[in-house]
């Protein structure tokens, strides 16, 4: 498999991250932002949180009252985020990578294959990998 794990030296906890396109990211990420929020990555996940519940509050709106404004709001912000989800589908393991590097997680995998695989797909510095 195209895992790399990764450790933190200070609470003994590891991560693995897959190498390649997310489909967990792309598919689920828009549920509330969940996958989000369980990689620590907070930004990101409040984003979708509130552009689902601005979706959900035009949805109800436009149901209930018939605004061809709010329609037409309700389906650029669900074009939104389904740009995003690619996006996040793309990138996404590459900056749950970082973000647990900027967390003081190192990468304790010993491969060599997996070691050239994290430096070129998600371009590491040298202080990622544990000695």
């Amino acid at each position: 498999m195209n895992k790399i794990t990764f450790k933190n030296s200070i609470t003994g906890e590891t991560a693995t991250v897959k190498a390649g396109f997310s489909w967990i990211l792309f598919l689920f990420s828009s549920f509330f932002g969940i996958p989000l929020f369980l990689r620590k990555l907070y930004l990101l996940g409040v984003i979708m949180l509130i552009l689902e519940a601005i979706n959900i509050t035009l949805t109800v709106f436009t149901e209930f009252y018939y605004y061809s404004a709010l329609e037409f709001l309700m389906y650029i912000v669900q074009f939104g985020m389904f740009g995003l989800n690619i996006f996040l589908g793309i990138k996404g393991n590459k900056m749950t990578a970082l973000n647990y590097i900027k967390l003081g997680y190192k990468i304790i995998d010993k491969e060599d294959y997996k070691i050239n695989m994290a430096k070129q797909n998600w371009s590491l510095p040298e202080s990622a990998f544990e000695n």
